[in-house]
Formats: C-alpha cells, structure tokens, sequence
C-alpha cells in the first residue's frame, strides 16, 4: 500500500543527477510528485540509500513554455531499474508547475484521470 501525499505525473524527461556538484549522471524522469520522482538508471547507477543528490530538469506547460529547475533530493529506493528520489526541498515555482500539470491533466474522453482526482483529495 503506497502512502503518498500527492499523485504521481508520468513522465519522459531528461534528468542531470549530479553527486556532490561533481559528477554528472543523464537519467531519465519516469514520474515524479511533489515529494519527489522516479528516475531510470539502466542499472548503471548504484547509490546507496540516503545519498543525498541535486537534480535539475526542465518542465513545460501548456503554453509549451519551458521552465528549469534544480532540486536537492536523497535516494530512497533503488532497484534495477532506477532511483526513487524524495525531494529535501521544493522551490514554489516547482509546486505551482507540478499543480498547473495535475489540474490539467484529463483523459481522451474529458474526464479528469483517477490519479488527478487523488491528488485533490
């Protein structure tokens, strides 16, 4: 049973995972919330838990405008396929995206998905 305060957003994004400011791992975003994301690694990046990492990445709206952020986050899961990230900490500009992105996001049909309408809970 997930205990999660927000839903997940399903993404496809480039991520810079960068590891005391010096080495710089390409990953990709596979979801992330507003506690934090879930990158693939191929299994070619082992972190040990609660190694502390800086994040940064782009998001865009539905103006197609692009935005860049740089998040601390620390490994909390990590498996085969990648990294489970929990944000340390969460600039108001990420949040209002990650808002704006799940108010918006509906299914084919109009209605809002399931994971959309957790989030509001």
């Amino acid at each position: 049973m997930e205990h999660r305060w927000e839903a997940r957003q399903v993404a496809d994004k480039s991520v810079a995972l960068l590891i005391d400011s010096v080495y710089s791992l390409s990953c990709t975003m596979r979801n992330f919330s507003a506690g934090g994301m879930f990158v693939a690694t191929d299994g070619a990046v082992i972190l040990p838990n609660a190694t502390v990492v800086e994040l940064a990445f782009s998001l865009d709206d539905d103006e197609n405008r692009v935005t860049l952020f740089r998040l601390k986050a620390m490994v909390v899961h990590r498996s085969d396929e990648g990294l489970g990230l929990q944000f340390l900490e969460v600039d108001d500009r990420f949040y209002q995206r990650y808002r704006r992105l799940t108010s918006t996001t509906r299914l084919a049909n109009g209605e809002v998905s399931p994971s959309v309408q957790r989030a509001h809970i």
